[in-house]
């Protein structure tokens, strides 16, 4: 791929070669018509594109924009974040920081939503629903919850919902620091090292 400068000036860049027969991992029919279909044994997720894809494809751009430069290695990881998230999956763990009043985290509806209660010392129960694709969960580790899927938007989403209802309101956010936190971002399958 090759832009301009300013001062008219071509400037290569290496563009990006992906070979789907490496990436699959034995895995067949990853790409059918115009759909990326990474399919393992975390699920299947799909990525429809208006071109079409071939056995290997490459990300490039031509006298691009800034922008559509930087689209390219958003392809990319997109494409890189699906394969590993239908092999090894995304886990994040959360845990519960407060200082007098504990929090009960109870999971309801097959591990799909989330029930924060006694939240610095309230009556008030809030409920969060988690992602399409995302299970809750408790630890066996105290005041820890763990959220898994294959999809790591959904992932992050649902703990970034979980963490927003416990903000604080009407208080020193200095003093007052209880709420859920994301403490560790993994993946399900960890590598043998």
């Amino acid at each position: 791929m090759c832009y301009r400068n300013l001062i008219n000036q071509y400037i290569f860049v290496s563009f990006l070669v992906y070979n789907l027969a490496d990436l699959c991992l034995g895995r067949p029919n990853i790409v059918e018509s115009n759909d990326l279909n990474p399919g393992g044994g975390g699920g299947c997720l799909y990525l429809n594109k208006t071109y079409r894809w071939e056995e290997t494809f490459d990300v490039d751009c031509d006298n691009g924009t800034k922008k559509e430069i930087a689209a390219v290695r958003t392809v990319c990881s997109h494409i890189s974040n699906m394969l590993k998230g239908v092999t090894k999956g995304f886990l994040y763990k959360m845990r519960a920081a407060y200082a007098h009043f504990p929090i009960n985290c109870v999971t309801s509806e097959n591990n799909t939503l989330l029930e924060i209660r006694n939240f610095l010392g309230e009556k008030y129960i809030r409920r969060v629903k988690m992602a399409p694709g995302v299970k809750v969960s408790n630890s066996k580790q105290k005041d820890e919850l763990i959220i898994e899927g294959n999809d790591i938007e959904n992932v992050s989403r649902s703990a970034a919902l979980i963490q927003q209802s416990t903000t604080v309101k009407n208080k020193d956010i200095r003093k007052f620091l209880d709420g859920l936190y994301v403490s560790e971002k993994t993946t399900v399958v960890t590598d043998a090292s």
